[in-house]
């Protein structure tokens, strides 16, 4: 690895990466072109944002303190093969609004396909906004519904273990804005704040055979559950299928940006 390509940064604007030099990296901070949550990595060093590099911490600060009104012009050179080149010091023109669609995700009807290790734009999934948006490391989870037909027949515990079995998961990097990030997030402190004594209350009804009281805790539990899947909920895994997942509910303008699902299945 060369002095020169050690002295490159790897940055990720608006969805898109580019690799600039220290300078051109220090001119986009300043110009308020690379956010706080923005991504960036040094050759050979891992992905991180730059509030977390300390030298690039000050820059943001500094940033902020001249509160950047007018971004100038981008400045481009063409190259023989058509292809643009930025100049140091200056930085690509990306309207706060372009949506740059993802390798590896596409669009089939109201549904969101993505593959395994797909990078999401950074927009929310729920709103499609890209103010404020939040990275998030989120588990998507398919648990199949049509074991549930046997509960009359082996019990809703055996069934429940049936499906636990049968459920796939994905780990994959999203977007949020700040307003539906803190909704989740109540939403979780909440659930676990009724489920803990909700349970140590349903245990303690098997033990002492209140059936009546069980009933009456197991329909609050479940309506509660409901109302928090609902607020908690960031889509819905509608199939997982090889290395594809297919999700239902993420917002129709984010989706309908995409190009067209290729096949047929």
């Amino acid at each position: 690895m060369t002095d020169d390509t050690l002295k490159l940064w790897q940055v990720i604007v608006y969805g898109i990466e580019y690799t600039i030099d220290e300078e051109t990296l220090k001119a986009w901070i300043l110009a308020g072109k690379i956010r706080h949550e923005d991504r960036v990595k040094k050759a050979g060093t891992n992905w991180t944002e730059a509030r977390n590099v300390p030298k690039l911490r000050e820059l943001l600060a500094q940033a902020a303190s001249l509160q950047v009104s007018n971004s100038p012009s981008q400045e481009k050179t063409e190259t023989p093969d058509n292809s643009t080149t930025i100049r140091p010091g200056t930085f690509p023109k990306q309207p706060p609004h372009q949506f740059t669609p993802s390798p590896g995700a596409w669009k089939k009807g109201d549904l969101l396909v993505v593959e395994d290790e797909c990078k999401l734009p950074h927009r929310c999934l729920k709103c499609n906004s890209d103010k404020d948006v939040v990275r998030l490391n989120y588990q998507f989870s398919y648990r199949p519904r049509w074991p549930l037909i046997f509960i009359p027949v082996i019990g809703a515990l055996l069934v429940m273990l049936i499906v636990v079995l049968l459920s796939q998961h994905r780990q994959m990097e999203i977007w949020l804005c700040r307003s539906h990030y803190e909704t989740r997030y109540m939403a979780s402190i909440l659930g676990w704040v009724v489920f803990v004594p909700g349970f140590i209350i349903l245990v303690n009804t098997m033990r002492t055979n209140a059936r009546i009281e069980f009933l009456i805790c197991m329909m609050t539990l479940g309506a509660f559950g409901i109302v928090l899947a609902f607020f908690g909920q960031i889509a819905q895994v509608l199939e997982i299928r090889d290395s594809v997942m297919y999700l239902k509910k993420v917002h129709p303008d984010y989706v309908k940006q995409f190009p067209d699902w290729p096949h047929f299945i």
